[in-house]
Order: structure tokens, then C-alpha cells, then sequence
């Protein structure tokens, strides 16, 4: 079986790789939200394998200059060609709060460079519901509370959680709404387990 020849360019390998490959899956299950949303191991799964195919290699390093910390993202070919991304973060704050920062960029930039998104029917239900008031109340208390869990495991037990599924059930159908969709945002902006080890 002969093995098909690598392109020598990057934007030839990219162009390759664009034509082939699709969108990031959602993997990351909401418990109560009853969606999925695409976490950085969804987009590695849908990218990396791709590029590997077509001889093109990503490294993404953190770094520091004039102006902070950022993500270098560097983009190689089999032909040596390379180009570069950074992506700004933030220079103070918890663990958890740079390795979230770190997380979104490392997930963003992929996406970017890949020419690809994250299939997002959630986005896409969100534009068409009616816009709903404020959180108030106990949705309020609720959405604030689950604003303070750091890890993705507390938070997915937390959705999990009979008492949870039931406060929220007892709010109004709109109230209940926001707090599930501050849950969804939240845990989207969660570090990987293996980003926090590297975020301090």
C-alpha cells in the first residue's frame, strides 16, 4: 500500500486539512441542561488527527514579554514552513483562574487556526428564545452559589444533585433557564485538570 505524499507547504497541508476536516464535536455533558458543549479535548479529537494526516504539527507554549503573559501557538509543516499565534492571559489570579484563561486560549486559537468551530446548537436555541429578566431571588442565590465551585467535578456533581434538580425545578420557567445556562457558562470557563497543574 503506498502512502499518500505529504504536502511540502503549510498552506498547502492547511488547505488539506481544511478540506477535510469538520467541525469540533460537543462532548462535555451539561447534567441538567440537557446539552453538550465541546471542551478542548473535543477540538484536540477533531483537529490534531487531521493535521497529523497531512504532516502539519501544532505546539502551544505559554510565555512573557513587554506587555504580559500569553500562548504562543506555533504552526509547523513537514517542509519547515511555520507560523505563529499568541493570545494574551492574564498575569494574576487564582490557580483556577489562570488555568480557565489558559483553557479558552489553548481551545480558541486551535479552533481558529484549523479554520473550524465548535458545533453549537445551544448558541443557536439561545438566539431564538425570548429574552429573559434578570436573574431574581432564588435563582439569583442559586447562580451565585454555583459561580463559587473551582472544578469541573463539583460543578457536574452539583448539577447532578437531587437538591439541585428540585430548587431549580420549584423557580419560574425563565428564572430556571438562566440558571442553567449560568451553569453551562461557568463550566465552560473551568481548566482541564491537566492546564491547572501548569497555571501557577
Amino acid at each position: 500500500m503506498t502512502t499518500p505524499k505529504q504536502p511540502q507547504t503549510l498552506a498547502a497541508a492547511l488547505l488539506a486539512v481544511q478540506g477535510e476536516i469538520g467541525n469540533a464535536t460537543k462532548s462535555a455533558a451539561n447534567p441538567f441542561f440537557k446539552s453538550k458543549y465541546a471542551d478542548l479535548n473535543a477540538v484536540h479529537d477533531a483537529v490534531l488527527p487531521v493535521m497529523t494526516k497531512h504532516g502539519v504539527q501544532v505546539q502551544q507554549s505559554t510565555g512573557w514579554d513587554a506587555e504580559g503573559r500569553f500562548l504562543l501557538s506555533t504552526v509547523l509543516s513537514v517542509g519547515d514552513d511555520a507560523v505563529t499565534a499568541s493570545w494574551p492571559l492574564p498575569t494574576s489570579g487564582t490557580p483556577q483562574e489562570m488555568g480557565s484563561a489558559l483553557t479558552y486560549a489553548r481551545r480558541y486559537t486551535l479552533q481558529t487556526i484549523a479554520g473550524i468551530g465548535a458545533e453549537d446548537d445551544d448558541g443557536n436555541a439561545a438566539s431564538k428564545r425570548k429574552e429573559a429578566a434578570k436573574p431574581d431571588g432564588k435563582a439569583a442565590i442559586t447562580i451565585k452559589a454555583l459561580q463559587t465551585i473551582t472544578d469541573r467535578a463539583s460543578l457536574t456533581n452539583w448539577g447532578n444533585a437531587e437538591a439541585t434538580k428540585a430548587a431549580i425545578k420549584a423557580l419560574e420557567p425563565a428564572q430556571g433557564d438562566l440558571v442553567r445556562n449560568a451553569w453551562q457558562e461557568h463550566m465552560g470557563t473551568l481548566p482541564d485538570e491537566a492546564d491547572l497543574s501548569g497555571a501557577v
